[in-house]
C-alpha cells in the first residue's frame, strides 16, 4: 500500500511540474493577447472580411512579440538581461531546469550541452539515466528518472567510467522511460564503446 501511495504522490508531483509551467505560459500568452485586442481591433477592422478570423490579429501579434523578444535576447544587453531573469526568476520555476537541460538552451540564449542519455552501472545492472553535468575531476552527475514519469527520480554522482552515453535521440530515450523501460535493450546496443 505504501508503494502505491508513493507512486501516486510522485506521479501527481511530476505531472504538476509539467502542467503548471505550461498552464502559466498559456495563461500569460492569453493575457497578452487580450491586452493587445483593444489596440489591434482598429487594424483588424481594416482587413478584408475574408481574412478576418477570430483572434487572428492577437495570435499574429503574440507571435511577433515572441519573435522580437527572441531578437532582443540575441543582443549583448538582451543576453545580460536574460541571464538576470534566468538566475532570479526562471531557475525558480518548476520544470524550467528540465526544459533547459533537455533543449540545451537557456532563456538567455546561452547554449549548454543539454542532458545526455546514458546507461549507468548500478549494483549488477545498467540503469537508464541522463548525464546532467560532467566535472573535470572524472565524475558526472546523473538523473535517474522514475518510470513512467521522466520529471521525477533521483540524482546521483558517479565516476565517469560508470556512466555510458548512448547514441539515441533524446525523444527515443524518454519514450523508453515513459513505457516502463520498453526498448531499453536498444539503449544497451547503442552504448558508445
Amino acid at each position: 500500500m505504501k508503494q502505491v501511495i508513493e507512486f501516486i504522490k510522485t506521479t501527481m508531483l511530476g505531472g504538476a511540474l509539467v502542467i503548471i509551467p505550461a498552464a502559466l505560459v498559456i495563461f500569460l500568452l492569453a493575457k497578452v493577447a487580450r491586452g493587445l485586442k483593444g489596440a489591434l481591433d482598429p487594424l483588424a477592422a481594416k482587413l478584408p472580411p475574408t481574412i478576418q478570423l477570430p483572434y487572428m490579429t492577437e495570435i499574429v501579434a503574440v507571435l511577433a512579440v515572441c519573435f522580437l523578444a527572441g531578437l532582443v535576447i540575441r543582443t549583448r544587453p538582451g543576453r545580460w538581461i536574460g541571464h538576470l531573469f534566468e538566475r532570479h526568476v526562471f531557475d525558480r520555476v518548476p520544470g524550467y531546469a528540465l526544459v533547459k537541460g533537455l533543449t540545451g538552451q537557456s532563456v538567455s540564449g546561452a547554449m549548454g550541452h543539454g542532458m545526455i542519455p546514458a546507461l549507468v552501472e548500478m549494483e549488477d545492472g545498467l540503469v537508464p539515466a541522463l548525464i546532467i553535468e560532467s566535472r573535470d575531476d572524472g565524475y558526472v552527475t546523473v538523473f535517474v528518472p522514475s518510470p513512467p514519469n521522466t520529471t521525477s527520480g533521483q540524482a546521483y554522482i558517479f565516476a565517469a567510467s560508470k556512466a555510458h552515453p548512448v547514441d539515441v535521440p533524446l525523444p527515443k530515450f524518454i519514450g523508453c522511460i515513459t513505457r516502463w523501460g520498453l526498448g531499453a535493450q536498444e539503449l544497451r546496443l547503442a552504448m558508445r564503446p
